[in-house]
C-alpha cells in the first residue's frame, strides 16, 4: 500500500487529494533551544507529520508563531505516516543528514521559555498549533538547552502538558524520524473549565483545559446561567478552539457573582468535556488587604521550585492579570515586578493563586494542594533559604502586601526545614507578626499550595474581650491543634497587654507578651516552646493575661491549658 501511495504521488495524474482537514498535519516534535547542543545542529526547527490517509502538498502553508510568520512553503509533498523537518535555509544542509527538509524563509524565532507555534493551509485555516513551554520538560538540565520536546501521542494533537515532553534520545532529538518517547497516553482527563471571566458586563469567556469542537461549542444551549440571565450566542475562538466567547441576554452588575453551568461538549481525539461550572462576575478594583501574602515556600529541595501562595479575603474578584511580585533585597532595593497572569484569570472571594517558576514539580510534590491556580511564573522574585522580602504589588505600583520573613519563623523543633512551606495562620492578622505563621503540617505533605492552610485558623466572633483555644493541644507540627491561639477584641484602642505563662507548680515558663500595645483585635500564638526554645513536656500550665490602659482600666484572665505530645 506504502509503495503504491509513493508512485501515485510521483504521477501527474494522481495528485493529492486530501482537503485541509484540522490535524490532518501536525507539529510533533520542536526545537526551539538547541544550545548547548547535545549531537544535533545549532539550529531551530519544527517536525511536521502526516496523520492522514493521503498525501497532502504543502504548498503555500505557512509556520508561525505569536510574533512572526514564514514564508510561504514551496512545493512539498508530505506522504502519509511520514515526517518532514521545517528550518530556515542556513541551517538546512546540517538537519538534511537526519530527514527530509522543507526549507522555508523567515523562519520564526521560537522563544525559549514557551511559545505558540501554529501551521495554517494555503487557505489560511489553522491546521495545527501547540502552545508549548520550558515547563515541559522532564528536567531541569533539559529545559537549559539542547533537547527537543517530542508529542507522545499523535491521536490527541490538540493537548499540551501532559502529551510533551522532553525527547530521551542520545543525541537530543529525533527529527525526520520516530519520536523516542512516542506511546499512548494510558489515561487520558476529559477537558474541563480552566477559567471563566467577563471582560465586560455582557461577555464571559470559558476557557478550556483542551480544544473543543468549534461546531458543537457553539451552540448556547451547551451553557447556562443560575438567575434570571441566560446565553445568546457563543463563539468558539479559533485557532486553538480552547475557549468560547458567550453572550449573555441581561448585563452583569459588578459585585454579582453568577454560576455558570456547562453541559457535555465534543472535543479533541474523541473526547468530550465533563460537565463543569465556574463562578463569574466584573473584575472590581483591588485595594490593600484585598488579597494576602498566605504561604510561601522558600527553601525547596534540590531541583525544587520556590511558590508564593495568595488568598483573596474581600468580596471582589480580582484579575490576576493586574496582580504583581517584587522582592525587596537587603539593601531597600526592589527587584523588576514580575505579573502573575499574562492573560485575564479571575481570583474570587475566597480563591487561593500560587505563583512559581515550575508548577509541574509543586503538583508532584505536594500531594495535599490545589491545581485550580497554579500559575507558571518564570520570573518568580528570589527568595533567600535564610531570610527575604516579597510584595504584593498592585497595578498602579501601589504594595497590597509584603511580608519580610525570616527562617528562624519556622517550627523550632523542625530538624529539617528543606522542603517546608510556612504558612499564614490567621488571614486577618498581621503579615509581619512571626506568630502569625507557622511551619505546614507533617501530615498534610509540609505544604498546601492552592488548598486551605493545615495550619490556618478561622477564629470565631467572640463576646468576650480576649478567648483562648483550643484549651487541648498538641504542638507536634501534625496539622491538629499544633498552636494554642489566645484572640483580643478590644471595645476601644489604647490598651497594653502582657502575658505571662507558668507550670502547675507556679514557675514561670514563658513571657509571651510583655507591655505590647494593642489594636481593636489581633491574635498570638504559643507552640509549646520555653524562654530558650526547648520543647515544654506535657503536663498543665497557666495562662496569665494583664490588660490595661491609661484610665486606669485593668481586666486580668487566668486560665489552665494542656499541653500533651505523642509517647
Amino acid at each position: 500500500m506504502r509503495n503504491w501511495i509513493v508512485c501515485c504521488a510521483l504521477l501527474t495524474g494522481c495528485l493529492p487529494t486530501l482537503a485541509q482537514e484540522t490535524y490532518s498535519v501536525v507539529i510533533t516534535e520542536i526545537m526551539a533551544d538547541p544550545s548547548p547542543q547535545v549531537a544535533l545542529p545549532n539550529a531551530e526547527w519544527v517536525e511536521l507529520t502526516n496523520k492522514s490517509a493521503a498525501p497532502v502538498e504543502l504548498k503555500n502553508w505557512r509556520l508561525g508563531d505569536a510574533g512572526s510568520q514564514s514564508g510561504a512553503f514551496p512545493a512539498f509533498t508530505l506522504l502519509p505516516d511520514s515526517a518532514v523537518i521545517v528550518c530556515s535555509s542556513g541551517s538546512a544542509a546540517a538537519l538534511s543528514l537526519f530527514g527530509r527538509t522543507l526549507v522555508v524563509t523567515s523562519f520564526p524565532s521560537l522563544d525559549n521559555d514557551g511559545d505558540n507555534i501554529w501551521l495554517r493551509s494555503a487557505s489560511g485555516k489553522t491546521i495545527h498549533q501547540v502552545e508549548y513551554a520550558a515547563a515541559w520538560h522532564a528536567t531541569t538540565l533539559k529545559k537549559e538547552g539542547g533537547w527537543s520536546l517530542e508529542m507522545i501521542d499523535s491521536r490527541f494533537p490538540c493537548i499540551g502538558v501532559g502529551n510533551w515532553s522532553s525527547s530521551i534520545d542520545p543525541s537530543g532529538g529525533t527529527p525526520g524520524r520516530a519520536n523516542s518517547i512516542a506511546g499512548r497516553i494510558p489515561v487520558l482527563a476529559s477537558p474541563t473549565i480552566s477559567r471563566a471571566y467577563l471582560t465586560d458586563p455582557f461577555s464571559i469567556v470559558v476557557q478550556f483545559t483542551q480544544a473543543v469542537d468549534s461546531a458543537d461549542a457553539a451552540l448556547p444551549t451547551h451553557y447556562t446561567l443560575n438567575g434570571n440571565n441566560s446565553i445568546v450566542n457563543a463563539l468558539p475562538a479559533a485557532p486553538a478552539f480552547t475557549s468560547v466567547t458567550l453572550r449573555t441576554a441581561n448585563p452583569f452588575q459588578l459585585g454579582q457573582i453568577t454560576l455558570l453551568y456547562t453541559d457535555v461538549i465534543n472535543a479533541c481525539g474523541g473526547l468530550q468535556t465533563l460537565r463543569d461550572t465556574a463562578r463569574v462576575g466584573l473584575f472590581g478594583d483591588v485595594r490593600k488587604g484585598d488579597l494576602v501574602i498566605n504561604e510561601l515556600l522558600f527553601n525547596p529541595p534540590s531541583g525544587g521550585s520556590d511558590y508564593i501562595e495568595l488568598v483573596n479575603t474581600s468580596q471582589t474578584v480580582v484579575n490576576a492579570a493586574s496582580l504583581f511580585l517584587s522582592s525587596v533585597s537587603a539593601s531597600g532595593s526592589n527587584s523588576t515586578p514580575v505579573v502573575l497572569s499574562k492573560l485575564p484569570d479571575p481570583v474570587l472571594p475566597g480563591e487561593y493563586v500560587v505563583a512559581t517558576a515550575d508548577t509541574a514539580w509543586v503538583i508532584r510534590h505536594y500531594p495535599f494542594g490545589g491545581r485550580r491556580h497554579l500559575l507558571l511564573v518564570p520570573g518568580l522574585p528570589s527568595m533567600p533559604d535564610d531570610k527575604g522580602h516579597v510584595q504584593l504589588i498592585g497595578s498602579q505600583g501601589d504594595v497590597l502586601d509584603e511580608v519580610a520573613y525570616e527562617e528562624n519563623w519556622h517550627f523550632k523543633l523542625l530538624s529539617d526545614r528543606e522542603g517546608v512551606a510556612l504558612e499564614r495562620i490567621d488571614v486577618h492578622g498581621q503579615s509581619q507578626y512571626s506568630g502569625n505563621w507557622h511551619s505546614a503540617a507533617s501530615t498534610a505533605g509540609y505544604g498546601t499550595p492552592g488548598y486551605k492552610n493545615s495550619q490556618g485558623w478561622e477564629f470565631p466572633v467572640d463576646t468576650q474581650d480576649i478567648s483562648i483555644t483550643p484549651l487541648l493541644f498538641s504542638p507536634d507540627n501534625d496539622g491538629m491543634d499544633d498552636l494554642l491561639f489566645i484572640r483580643y477584641h478590644m471595645k476601644e484602642p489604647g490598651y497594653v497587654a502582657s502575658i505571662h505563662l507558668f507550670d502547675r507548680e507556679g514557675k514561670p515558663v514563658r513571657t509571651l507578651v510583655e507591655k505590647a500595645l494593642l489594636g481593636t483585635e489581633g491574635t498570638w500564638s504559643w507552640d509549646g516552646l520555653d524562654y530558650a526554645g526547648r520543647a515544654l513536656s506535657a503536663g498543665t500550665y497557666v495562662i496569665f493575661i494583664e490588660t490595661f490602659n491609661l484610665r486606669g482600666q485593668r481586666h486580668a484572665i487566668k486560665k489552665a491549658v494542656v499541653l500533651t505530645r505523642k509517647p
